[in-house]
């Protein structure tokens, strides 16, 4: 493989694509995902910066706050 040509997640795949259609000024819509998308933070966030609107999957295990609001503290483990 030539070296100028770098590993990329699908996720990193797919933003790059959703950037080149941003920078094309492409119709906008709603940007879907499953959870292999949905569960990485930086798809998500590079979504958000692009100033697009987005649905994507989650699983069960992911943990979200509201807007403003921070993570609470671990519960103490019992012995």
């Amino acid at each position: 493989m030539p070296e100028q040509i770098e590993f990329q997640t699908k996720p990193d795949i797919a933003l790059d694509q959703i950037r080149a259609a941003v920078e094309a000024n492409l119709d906008r819509g709603v940007v879907l995902a499953d959870a292999a998308y949905g569960m990485n933070t930086e798809f998500r966030e590079g979504l958000t910066a692009l100033g697009l609107q987005y649905v994507v999957g989650v699983q069960s295990s992911m943990t979200v706050w509201e807007p403003g609001k921070q993570p609470l503290p671990a519960k103490p483990r019992g012995k």
